[in-house]
């Protein structure tokens, strides 16, 4: 069974996911994303972290990922992008 911690991982994951496709604000996708989904064994604070901390530093992720890539990122689906920049925020 998964900790709490990968919960707000996966948690946020999808999140990031719905920013990057709505350019929506991060505090309305974590209301939204609390209510349509049932948070009680994820890390919720850890969870917040990531949504809000990821879209803030956005360049600075990116810029540690491009060099990285064999392709634009723009080319990169946007569930893996998602998982690079969580990977790249929480080696920070």
């Amino acid at each position: 069974m998964a900790n709490a911690r990968q919960l707000a991982r996966q948690c946020a994951v999808q999140a990031l996911y719905s920013w990057q496709l709505t350019d929506g604000d991060p505090f309305d996708i974590d209301a939204a994303f609390r209510i349509e989904n049932d948070m009680d064994d994820v890390d919720v604070d850890y969870f917040r972290e990531l949504l809000c901390e990821i879209p803030r530093l956005c360049e600075e992720l990116d810029g540690h990922i491009i060099p990285l890539l064999a392709r634009p990122l723009a080319e990169v689906d946007p569930v893996e992008r998602a998982i690079l920049r969580l990977g790249a925020y929480e080696l920070k």
